[in-house]
């Protein structure tokens, strides 16, 4: 055997080894870097978490803000339906009666219950109407009961 092909394959060795040698160098570097990237994402993975957790408080806290503004919506109809009752316009009471109602109010249901079963002045008696807006109110939470039809003779 020369020396000539033994000295080519360490030549050749030689060359692999120190081509492998910034790859090896790099493989702390890489491996730090990878660990790096894996601390991000699951500190993303916790952000992420959080910002859900905050979204659903927000949320629900918007829903209660509306509700709230809702029930003092159908409180002021309330309030103005009472008033023109007061004045007189049964007519336009029992729009706002109506509209109060339909936002959640219970008493507003419950008057209208009582505006149909015996008439206000433009506006007249309707039992099933009657029963409509007692059923209502009740659904919202008023205790009303359960009138009689008047026998006809």
């Amino acid at each position: 055997m020369s020396s000539r092909p033994l000295a080519v394959l360490l030549a050749a060795a030689l060359v692999a080894v120190i081509a492998a040698a910034p790859a090896r160098a790099a493989e702390p570097e890489s491996a730090r870097r990878i660990a790096e990237l894996e601390k991000q994402l699951e500190a993303g993975k916790k952000r992420e978490a959080e910002l859900q957790q905050a979204l659903q408080r927000e949320t629900e806290a918007r829903r209660r803000a509306e509700q709230k503004a809702g029930a003092s919506d159908a409180e002021g109809l309330f309030e103005q339906a009472l008033a023109k009752e007061r004045e007189g316009d049964g007519q336009a009471a029992v729009k706002l009666y109506a509209q109060a109602a339909r936002a959640g109010n219970g008493k507003a249901a419950k008057r209208l219950g009582e505006i149909y079963r015996h008439g206000i002045r433009g506006v007249p008696g309707d039992y099933s109407e009657s029963m409509k807006w007692y059923n209502a109110a009740r659904a919202l939470g008023e205790d009303v009961p359960y009138p009689r039809r008047s026998a006809t003779p």
